[in-house]
Formats: structure tokens, C-alpha cells, sequence
């Protein structure tokens, strides 16, 4: 089991490589000329005049209608889009009925790892496609070539067209006004997060010290790398050596979770976390001042202050963002790496009507046009440029402010009802749109703190391992045996951070794992792994 925490919205629309920080025009607005429909390409099937159906997600307080994204995007393309909305909240399940049923239109945008399951029996194969009518995709996955092997299906197919996720939100953080007061000054290493975390308690006994959105199993993940365990887990896989092992059983996993025992049993871990904790009960935990330190969310070190400081304006409160501890030996401990092609993807239905304008149409959207467009919109309606340098419309700010005041909701959410910029069920080349491009974000969707968090955070991130594709009969007993290892390493391990399972027993837990085949899961991923 990857011990990492449930996605809340924000997660999945970062992992799905989906904005929720984006911006938008000004609803008031005439639309800038699009740029020029690309010419069908000789031979191909694309007509001058095509219509074609694209299932995608929506949110129901941003509609998909008339905004600029939408309407710029099938004029730039010369395509003529019927969209299919349905809500975020069964798109998942809508998908797999569709693909079940052979009634997929001619795009629709869903889970990569279901479109792979699926595959030719929905699908339409995009290789070929890809590389006669998408140069923007193409050039994208020449990128990233390494990463781009995750696209294919065990046939060694590509069946989804999927954009870059480039984010970096999750970090380690403190409230720094609780150690001025107390006179620490260094948060270096392990210890000094557990002395820091100690001498709060003794100071005020309400604190727990550790708090996050997940449970204890997160807290072990997210210091593994101090104990020599690097790289992205997939079901705690990694790869050593160039092999694939189970690090679940090694000797780091092992000091991983003696650390989380001593600070759960002494009091420094939320005890809430046994379980998951959700967002918002980890949050109220923060603004409370229970929660002192945790691998949270940076954009915790922005809206926990704002709101702390609007209820208590002259508060210390003060969280800040630090580069991630290192270990005894100093190993260094990791951050998530959530960075990435998307978890979503662009597919198309088997019998896609004009499958060359479909890929062209897609292909646009990874364009340096389209990915401006995600971003930013349309020059002279949401924003303007000098050199390098961009900037949003005061005007459009404006209407965004209130926009997110009148209907109380997120500045993301604002932002795709207005008009459709950075809508998060779509994807671009990048996200969050890269220098210069994001000269215009900072100030009005991110703050400067924020960006020097995750700019710093960049450095720290785990090395991603992309898993090898697996085929029907080998996921299948992969799920098979998953099933009880999953099961017994995560009670084993709640029962040993809790006290209730002796640590003196790992070599028991060790031997209990290699009797439910875990060589044998070992075994199944180097085999894929050797098929390339």
C-alpha cells in the first residue's frame, strides 16, 4: 500500500494535471482574433466542416457554455464541439459504463489507467495519429520520454493523450512564531523537528506536535528518504539498482516506522491519525494551534495566516515552509512528487467519426498558443504583455474578486464560471503555466510566499519511478495478492505505532510478507519491467 493521503479536491485536480488556481477574462469583453484553424493534412480525414462529441467533467457552479477557452479553442482548430458534460462526482463511474457499453463519443477525457485497461476494445490507438497530425504532443513526449512509457497499455499502445503536471504543493512546514518564542533556531534534521515538536508540548500540553490531512502511514512515507528508501512508491515498489524490490520489507522502512511509534507514543502525532484525518478537521487543527508541524499543502502557509489574521489582526501566527529534515546518516527526506504526465487523459472513442481532426483538435491545447490560452486567455481581454513580463487586466481582477465574494467560492472556481481558464478538467503542456507566464500569477492567484515555497520545495522531490505496464493476467494477480499484503502491513504497522505490536517483531512482520508472496509481486514487476 502507498501510504499516501485520500485525495481531496485540490489533490485530484493537481494530480489529474487540472488548475485550480487559474485565471480568467473579462466577461464583458469582445474575444481577441483566434489564431489561425490548422490545415487538414493531406490524405487525412479531417474535413473543412467537422462536428464531433466530447465527454468531460463538470463542475456545476462552472458550467461549460461560452466562455473564451471553449470558444477560442474550436476556433482556432476549425472544430465544431458538441460537449457532454457530466458532474466531477460520477465521472469516473460514467466512464467505465460508457466503455463497457462500446458507447464512447468521439473524445471524452478520463482516467488514464482505465482507458489503458480498456484499451483497443474502446479505444482508437493514437500512435500513429500522434505522429502524422500532433506535432505539439509529439514534441511533448520526446520531453519526456522516460515518463512518456507510463502512457502505453500492456499492448504497448497509446491510447490517451495526457498533459504535464509540474506542480509542487506538499512540503514541510512549522509554526515558526512557536519556536522565536522558545528560542529554536534550528530545523535541520529529524531530531531538531523532534526536539522543536517536544518542547511546544512541554510549553503548551494541548499541542500534538504532527498534523496532516491522511493518517500515520503518510508521516512513515513522508520520511522514508531519510532512511535510505528514494524514489516513488507504487504499492511501497521502488526500484534498486535498476530492479524492482518492495521496500516495504527493507531496513529503512523498519527506522521509518520506529520513528512515528516514539513520536505517536510520546504525544507528538496527532491521535486522530490513526485514521485518516479529512482537510477540513486538519485544518481546524492548524488554526487552533493543536497542529505545529506537517507535510501539508503550501497553500496552508497562505490561507491559515490570512484567515488566522483577519478573526486576530495582531497575531504572531506565523507558519513557514523549510526544506525537509535529514536523517541520522543524512539521508535526506523527500517531498511527494506529484510531477508528471496527467492522471486524466484525452481519448478517443473507437468509432470517433474523424479521428485526424480529433487529434488535431487535442493537439492544439499543447501548443504554445494553447497552453497560453489555459493559462492566461487572450491578450487585450484578460491580459497584457511587456517583453517578458505578464500581467492581468486590472479589470478582469476585478470581476474575478467578485465574482469569488458574490458567490462564495474558490478563486479557481471563479475562474473556470467566468471564463473556462485553467478548467480543471482539461489539460495543457504544463501546469502551473512555467516563467514567463506565470509573472502574471503571482500576486493575484499565488502569493510570493507561496512561489518561494514551491520553487524551494522543487529541489526536494522524489525521484518519480514510473511503473511498467502490466498485462490483464499479471494486474490481475497483482490485485490478488496486493489485497492481503495491503491489508497486513498497514494493521502491522498501526498496530507498532500505536504500541500495541511490539517493534522487536519486524523480522516476524518481515517473514509474515514473503509468506503472502510478496517475492512473488517482486518477481511480476521485474518481468514487466524487462518487456520495456
Amino acid at each position: 500500500m502507498q501510504p499516501q493521503p485520500i485525495f481531496n479536491r485540490r489533490q485530484f485536480l493537481q494530480i489529474a494535471g487540472m488548475s485550480a488556481a487559474s485565471v480568467a477574462l473579462a466577461a464583458c469583453a469582445a474575444p481577441a482574433a483566434a489564431p489561425s484553424a490548422p490545415a487538414a493534412a493531406e490524405g487525412g480525414t479531417a474535413s473543412s466542416q467537422v462536428t464531433l462529441t466530447f465527454l468531460t467533467g463538470e463542475d456545476p457552479r462552472a458550467p461549460i457554455g461560452e466562455q473564451p477557452l471553449f470558444t477560442e479553442w474550436q476556433k482556432a482548430t476549425g472544430v465544431t464541439i458538441e460537449w457532454q458534460p457530466a458532474p466531477s462526482s460520477s465521472l469516473g463511474e460514467k466512464i467505465n459504463l460508457m466503455l463497457s457499453a462500446d458507447e464512447a463519443p468521439d473524445i471524452f477525457i478520463g482516467p488514464r489507467n482505465t482507458i489503458k485497461q480498456f484499451g483497443a476494445e474502446a479505444c482508437l490507438p493514437l500512435d500513429d495519429l500522434i505522429a502524422e497530425h500532433a506535432p505539439n504532443y509529439t514534441a511533448l513526449l520526446e520531453e519526456y520520454a522516460n515518463d512518456a512509457k507510463d502512457l502505453r497499455a500492456a499492448d504497448g499502445k497509446m491510447y490517451a493523450m495526457a498533459g504535464r503536471n509540474n506542480n509542487v504543493y506538499m512540503g514541510w512546514m512549522y509554526r515558526k512564531d512557536l519556536a522565536d518564542k522558545l528560542n529554536i533556531t534550528q530545523m535541520t534534521t529529524l531530531d531538531d523537528w523532534y526536539n522543536y515538536m517536544v518542547a511546544v508540548k512541554a510549553d503548551d500540553p494541548n499541542t500534538h506536535g504532527v498534523g496532516i490531512y491522511g493518517d500515520v502511514l503518510g508521516v512513515v512515507y513522508s520520511i522514508k528518504g531519510a532512511f535510505g528508501i528514494k524514489g516513488t512508491m507504487n504499492d511501497w515498489m521502488t526500484q534498486v539498482d535498476g530492479q524492482w524490490v518492495n521496500a516495504s520489507i527493507l531496513p529503512g522502512a523498519r527506522e521509518s516506522v520506529a520513528t512515528v511509534a516514539k513520536w505517536y507514543q510520546e504525544g507528538l502525532i496527532d491521535p486522530n491519525m490513526l485514521s485518516t484525518v479529512e482537510w477540513e478537521q486538519g485544518k481546524e487543527k492548524w488554526m487552533n494551534g493543536t497542529s505545529v508541524v506537517g507535510v501539508n499543502d503550501y497553500l496552508a502557509v497562505d490561507s491559515y495566516e490570512l484567515q488566522i489574521r483577519e478573526q486576530q489582526p495582531d497575531s504572531k501566527f506565523d507558519i513557514v515552509a523549510v526544506p525537509p529534515p535529514t536523517g541520522p546518516d543524512g539521508g535526506q527526506t523527500e517531498l511527494y512528487n506529484f510531477t508528471g504526465f496527467a492522471g486524466f487523459g484525452y481519448a478517443l472513442g473507437k468509432n470517433c467519426k474523424d479521428p485526424v481532426a480529433a487529434v488535431k483538435f487535442l493537439d492544439y491545447i499543447f501548443s504554445e498558443e494553447g497552453l497560453l490560452l489555459y493559462s492566461l486567455g487572450v491578450e487585450g481581454v484578460t491580459f497584457s504583455k511587456s517583453g517578458d513580463t505578464y500581467e492581468f487586466l486590472p479589470e478582469m481582477k476585478e470581476l474575478v474578486d467578485q465574482t469569488v465574494k458574490e458567490g462564495g467560492m474558490e478563486i479557481g472556481v471563479a475562474l473556470w464560471k467566468l471564463y473556462g481558464i485553467g478548467f480543471p478538467f482539461f489539460s495543457s503542456k504544463a501546469f502551473p503555466a512555467p516563467a514567463p507566464y506565470n509573472s502574471a500569477t503571482i500576486g493575484f492567484t499565488v502569493t510570493e510566499e507561496m512561489a518561494a515555497a514551491q520553487e524551494m520545495g522543487a529541489q526536494y522531490q522524489e525521484v518519480k519511478v514510473p511503473a511498467p505496464a502490466f498485462t490483464q493476467e499479471e494486474q490481475d494477480e497483482l490485485t490478488q495478492l496486493n489485497a492481503d499484503m495491503e491489508t497486513y502491513q498497514a494493521e502491522t504497522w498501526v498496530g507498532m505505532i500505536k504500541g500495541d505490536v511490539s517493534m522487536d517483531t519486524w523480522d516476524a512482520y518481515v517473514e509474515q510478507m514473503k509468506g503472502l508472496q510478496v517475492d512473488r509481486v517482486v518477481e511480476i514487476w521485474n518481468t514487466a519491467a524487462a518487456r520495456g
